[in-house]
């Protein structure tokens, strides 16, 4: 009984611990970042987002609400 307690200890540290690393690399400026955020994804946090709005719409409640 405690050896599957401590296996399932093990177990769930270590899938936190791989989960935890693989989020920053995804999603910091790890490896990956750079080639991900050319297909839009985890943009904002390598630092490539822009601050281009689209045309034709109106963020002026958006930034109301904001402040």
């Amino acid at each position: 009984m405690s050896q599957i307690t401590t296996r399932s200890v093990i177990n769930t540290t270590l899938i936190i611990a791989v989960t935890f690393a693989l989020g920053v690399v995804v999603g910091g400026k790890g490896v990956l970042a750079e080639q991900l955020s050319v297909y839009g994804f985890s943009a904002f946090a390598a630092g490539t987002s822009t601050s281009i709005q689209p045309d034709g719409v109106d963020f002026g409640p958006v930034w109301k609400a904001w402040n």
